[in-house]
């Protein structure tokens, strides 16, 4: 069971202001005894910062409880909204302003290099023969006669 210990006489300003705060809630609320309601009464009645914090915090409460009614879109929202975005020019495919001389451009440079690299290496290459001694291979291949 829960004491009701309380003065109407501020001790030290946060605190009487945050207590005030709860018991009115709590009154409001219905989570009062019946000692604490009637006591609440009182002080609402004679008391005129009591009597203003009620009034704010009554009207808190009457806002939150569901007084406030939740805009919705239209069923039509999103129907709307493509309509809109449609009347505006649409960008263009990605093949109308990728600038093809562009592609060509890189097309022959990677085939010049490919190229380049093919005929360099084929001109490393000795193409001559070699006689079975003067193999390049660092062991001996018998010779099958």
């Amino acid at each position: 069971m829960k004491i009701f210990n309380f003065s109407p006489l501020p001790d030290d300003g946060a605190s009487y202001s945050n207590d005030m705060e709860i018991r009115l809630w709590d009154y409001i609320d219905g989570n009062s005894s019946v000692a604490e309601k009637s006591f609440i009464e009182q002080l609402i009645a004679s008391n005129g910062e009591w009597k203003n914090k009620y009034k704010e915090l009554l009207e808190v409460h009457q806002l939150v409880s569901g007084n406030l009614e939740l805009e919705e879109p239209s069923m039509r929202f999103s129907k709307n909204v493509m309509e809109e975005i449609g009347k505006f020019q649409i960008a263009p495919a990605a093949k109308t302003y990728i600038n093809k001389n562009i592609i060509l451009g890189i097309t022959i440079f990677f085939l010049t290099m490919i190229l380049g690299f093919l005929v360099y290496g084929f001109g490393q290459v000795s193409w001559t023969s070699t006689n079975s001694a003067n193999s390049i291979l660092p062991f001996k291949v018998p010779v099958i006669e």
